[in-house]
């Protein structure tokens, strides 16, 4: 799609403010856009906003599109507020669609550590 790579290079670019408003208009025609809400996330998380980028982080992960890297993210999250149960789905979710990786193989493992 022509207006998530205009966004991504808005977002390379650091011109955030742009890339904020290119995606917002992508999520008024679709809401659930896996990639523009992952993408906002992003963006609103530069920006200090974590709650309400949390908030998109979260639709993004709950798409089938999901990316395995907006998972992940997800399970992090989880992970830093221990909430050990949803950061061990969200990371199970990225090695599934991501194969192993290092980071995600780290965090499955202290979420599964925190849960004791």
């Amino acid at each position: 799609m022509e207006q998530i790579r205009l966004a991504e290079m808005y977002m390379y670019e650091n011109k955030l403010a742009i890339a904020q408003s290119v995606l917002k208009n992508i999520l008024l025609a679709d809401p659930l856009h896996s990639r523009a809400n992952e993408l906002l996330a992003y963006v609103l998380d530069a920006q200090g906003q974590k709650d309400l980028a949390i908030h998109h982080l979260i639709k993004a992960g709950e798409s089938p599109d999901a990316s395995y890297q907006a998972l992940y993210s997800l399970g992090s999250h989880f992970l830093a507020e221990q909430k050990y149960l949803q950061a061990i789905r969200f990371l199970q979710q990225a090695l599934k669609k991501n194969g192993d990786f290092f980071e995600g193989l780290h965090d499955l493992g202290l979420a599964y550590v925190g849960l004791k």
